[in-house]
C-alpha cells in the first residue's frame, strides 16, 4: 500500500493516531492561561486595527476590563477617544451608545458627557422598537439622564418576551437573531429597580427565559442572574455542566462581544455550589512504568483554572477498551494529597492498552464526591532494533542477501547507514524491499490483553527527494509470527509515477507509531540513489482536464512558460525607410523650391494694418494644416483629423481670402503710385 506524495508535510504528522481514549476528552476542561491571553490578543487586534467596528472596540475595553487588564486600553485612550467621538457625532443611535461607552471605559476623554447626543437619546426612550429601547437604556446614564422613567421602559420590554422566550423587535413585529441578548440585558438593568406588579412579572419573565433560552445561548445566564437580584438562579448541576461544556466550545472565537460573554457565563457558573469541577489525569497516556511506579497524578481545577484541593478520592474502577474489568490489576487506595492540588494513582500493573478509570473524588467545599471517567490510554516503547534494505529483480521479498542484487543490512538503524553507492533503477526492472525489525513491541494482533508490550498501530517507510523534498509513503505491512516485524516492496517501475518519475538522491526514513507506543520513532536509515526514466509529455485535448490541473498536483514550482499572443509584423529593412521618409519630405522641397522660383517675397506683405494681420493669419492655418497632416501620420485616426481639418479648412479659406484681398488693395495702390510718379515725370 502507498500514500501519495506530499511536500512540505513532517513525517511525525502521520503518527499521531488518535484511538477511542484519546479522542475521549475530560467532561469538562477549564478556561486555560493560555486562554486568557488569546482574549487579551483578540482585545488588543480590535483596539490597534483601524478597521474594527465601534461595537469591537467597545467591546474589547469591556473584556480587557474583566479580564482585570484596564491598563492595556489605555496605551489605545487616543484612538478610541477619536472614534467614539465620530461615533457620537454620528446620530445613529446604536453608534452613540457604543461610542459614549466606550469612552467611559477608557476614561480620560475630554467632554465626553457635552458631545451632541441627548437628543437622540431622549427620543429614542419613547420608542418600542427593541433596538431603539435597547442602545438608548445604556447609553442614557452615561449622559447622566434617567432610564428608569418609572417602569414604562420595563413595560415595554416585557411585552416583546414571548410565553416561549422568544423576544420580538416590535409589538407584532418579527423575531430576529440578537433579540434575546438585548432583551436579558435590558432586564438586567431595569428588573432590580422595578416595584410592586411589574417587578413581579419581570421575575416570571426571567425564569421563562431560563428554562427556554439557556440550553441555546448559554451566555446569558448572566443578564437572568442580574435580573434575578438577590434571588439567584436555580439550576440544576447537569445543567450547570452541559453550559460550561458549550461556553468553553465557544471560548474559541475571535469576536470581543463573544469573549466577553464566555468569560462572565463561566466565572458566574464558577460561583454556583453545585459547578461542574475538571479532572484530569497528568499524563493521560502514561508509559507502564510511570503506572506501574504511581507516577501518574490527579488535577482538580475550577472552570478557571484556579486549583482545587482533593480532601479525598478512590479509584472506583478500571474497564478496558471492551468493557472488561481490569480494576484487579491493582490497588484500589491512592497516595497522600500532593503539591497543587495533585494527588498521586496506585501503583497499577496493567498491559498497554485503552481503559477508562472511574475515580470518587472529594475536594474542599465540595457538597459531595465526584465522579470522574477519564480515559488513560497505557503506552509501552519500542525501538528499532534491526533494518534491512536489498534490491531484487522479483516482487517477492529476498530471504537472503544471495537471493537479492544488493543487500544493505543495519545492525543500527540510525548509526549504521547505507552506503554512499547504494542505488536502484526502474528501467532495469528493480524492486526495492525495506524489512524493520522492532524491539520492545508487540507483534500486531498480539498488543493488550495481557501482553508487556503494545503493537504499533501504523509502520510506514519514507522517500525525501533531496533536491525536492518531496516526501513519498509507503505502508510497511506485518510478517507475521510472533515477533514485531514488518516490510515493504516496492516495485520502481510500477511506483514510477507515485515518485512522480524524480531520479536522483532519496533519504529513507522508518516511521513508527500509535496509540500506545510513545514515543513515536522516527529513524533514518540513510540515502539510496534511484533512477526513472523522463516522463512523456502528453498532449491532452482542451478541456479534457481542468484548466488549474498542472497547478493543483504539483508538487513543486511549474516551468515558466512564455506565450506571445501576437507574431511582431515583418518591418522592412531601416533603409527602405529612410527612403519612404524622405520621398514623403519631398514635396516640401518642391513647394520651397517653387516659392522660390515664384518669386515669393515676404516684403510684398503689407507693411501695416489689417492687411498684414490677414496674411500672417493666412500663414499660419496654412503651417497648422501641415502639423495636422504630420500628426496625423504619428498618432491621430483619420475620424479626428478629418473633424479638425473641417474647421480649419473654413479658417484657412476665409484668412486666404481677406490675405488675397489686402495684397490686391496694396498692388493696386503701388501700381498707382507708380502711374502717377511716371506722369510727373513726363510733365
Amino acid at each position: 500500500m502507498r500514500i501519495s506524495p506530499s511536500r512540505g508535510a513532517a513525517p511525525l504528522l502521520l503518527l499521531v493516531i488518535l484511538g477511542p481514549a484519546a479522542r475521549a476528552a475530560p467532561l469538562v476542561d477549564h478556561f486555560s492561561a493560555a486562554d486568557g491571553d488569546a482574549f487579551v490578543e483578540a482585545a488588543v487586534r480590535a483596539l490597534g486595527d483601524a478597521d474594527s467596528s465601534l461595537e469591537d472596540r467597545d467591546y474589547a475595553v469591556r473584556l480587557l476590563a474583566a479580564l482585570d487588564k484596564p491598563s492595556v486600553a489605555s496605551g489605545y485612550r487616543s484612538s478610541a477617544c477619536s472614534v467614539a467621538a465620530a461615533g457620537l457625532s454620528n446620530g445613529d443611535l446604536e453608534q452613540i451608545h457604543h461610542g459614549i461607552s466606550l469612552a467611559d471605559g477608557v476614561g480620560g476623554c475630554a467632554n465626553a458627557k457635552t458631545w451632541r447626543a441627548s437628543e437622540e437619546v431622549a427620543d429614542a426612550m419613547k420608542s418600542s422598537d427593541l433596538r431603539s429601547l435597547y442602545h438608548a437604556t445604556f447609553a442614557a446614564p452615561l449622559l447622566g439622564a434617567d432610564v428608569t422613567q418609572g417602569d414604562t421602559v420595563l413595560e415595554k420590554v416585557l411585552d416583546l418576551v414571548g410565553s416561549d422566550g422568544s423576544v420580538r423587535s416590535y409589538p407584532s413585529g418579527p423575531v430576529e437573531a440578537g433579540n434575546t441578548f438585548m432583551a436579558a440585558e435590558l432586564l438586567a438593568v431595569l428588573v432590580p429597580s422595578a416595584k410592586g406588579d411589574a417587578k413581579a412579572i419581570a421575575l416570571r419573565e426571567v425564569e421563562v427565559m431560563k428554562d427556554k433560552v439557556l440550553g441555546a445561548e448559554p451566555a446569558l445566564v448572566v443578564q437572568l442572574s442580574r435580573a434575578a437580584g438577590d434571588k439567584k438562579l436555580a439550576i440544576k448541576a447537569s445543567k450547570l455542566k452541559s453550559m460550561a461544556r458549550d461556553l468553553l466550545e465557544a471560548s474559541r472565537t475571535s469576536l470581543p462581544k463573544s469573549m466577553l460573554g464566555v468569560y462572565e457565563a463561566l466565572k458566574l457558573i464558577e460561583s454556583y455550589p453545585k459547578a461542574p469541577l475538571p479532572i484530569k489525569l497528568r499524563p493521560s497516556s502514561p508509559s507502564v512504568e510511570e503506572l506501574s511506579s504511581g507516577g501518574v497524578s490527579l488535577l482538580a481545577t475550577s472552570l478557571l483554572g484556579s486549583p482545587a484541593k482533593i480532601k479525598s478520592a478512590s479509584l472506583s474502577s478500571l474497564s478496558r477498551a471492551d468493557g472488561s474489568d481490569a480494576s484487579g490489576d491493582g490497588d484500589g487506595g491512592l497516595g497522600e494529597p500532593g503539591a497543587d492540588g495533585f494527588r498521586a494513582l496506585p501503583s497499577v500493573d496493567v498491559a498497554p492498552g485503552l481503559y477508562t478509570a472511574e475515580f470518587a473524588v472529594e475536594v474542599e467545599g465540595g457538597e459531595k464526591p465526584l465522579v470522574a471517567k477519564l480515559p488513560l490510554a497505557v503506552s509501552s516503547g519500542a525501538d528499532l532494533a534491526r533494518a534491512r534494505v536489498s534490491v531484487s529483480d522479483s516482487h517477492e521479498r529476498p530471504l537472503s542477501a544471495d537471493a537479492s542484487i544488493e543487500s544493505y543490512p543495519l545492525a543500527r538503524p540510525g548509526k549504521d547507514l547505507l552506503p554512499e553507492d547504494a542505488h536502484a533503477s526502474a528501467g532495469e526492472g528493480h524492486h526495492l524491499h525495506v524489512e524493520l525489525s522492532l524491539e520492545g513491541a508487540a507483534a500486531p494482533g498480539a498488543g493488550g490483553g495481557g501482553s508487556a508490550a503494545a503493537a504499533p498501530h501504523q509502520v510506514f517507510v519514507c522517500f525525501t527527494h533531496v533536491e525536492t523534498g518531496m516526501d513519498t509513503f509507503f505502508v510497511a505491512a506485518p510478517l507475521g509470527g510472533e515477533a514485531s516485524e514488518f516490510a515493504v516492496s516496492v516495485s520502481l517501475g510500477e511506483e514510477s509515477q507515485t515518485f512522480a518519475q524524480r531520479s536522483g538522491e532519496y533519504a529513507v526514513t522508518a516511521l513508527v507509531g500509535g496509540p500506545l507506543v510513545a514515543p513515536p520513532i522516527s529513524e533514518r536509515l540513510g540515502s539510496i540513489r534511484l533512477g526513472f526514466s523522463e516522463a512523456k509529455e502528453r498532449k491532452w485535448p482542451i478541456y479534457a482536464r481542468p484548466l488549474l490541473h498542472e497547478t493543483d498536483v504539483s508538487l513543486g514550482p511549474l516551468p515558466e512558460k512564455h506565450h506571445t499572443f501576437r507574431e511582431p509584423e515583418v518591418r522592412p529593412h531601416a533603409g527602405v525607410s529612410l527612403l519612404f521618409t524622405a520621398l514623403v519630405l519631398a514635396p516640401l522641397a518642391g513647394l520651397a523650391y517653387g516659392m522660390r522660383r515664384g518669386g515669393a517675397d515676404l516684403r510684398r506683405l503689407p507693411a501695416a494694418g489689417a492687411g498684414r494681420a490677414w496674411c500672417a493669419a493666412y500663414q499660419a492655418c496654412m503651417v497648422g494644416v501641415v502639423l495636422l497632416f504630420v500628426t496625423y501620420w504619428a498618432t491621430l485616426t483619420m475620424a479626428y483629423t478629418l473633424r479638425v481639418l473641417a474647421v480649419l479648412s473654413v479658417v484657412t479659406t476665409v484668412t486666404g481670402r481677406k490675405a488675397l484681398q489686402s495684397l490686391a488693395v496694396a498692388d493696386e495702390g503701388a501700381r498707382r503710385a507708380a502711374d502717377s510718379g511716371n506722369h510727373i515725370k513726363g510733365d
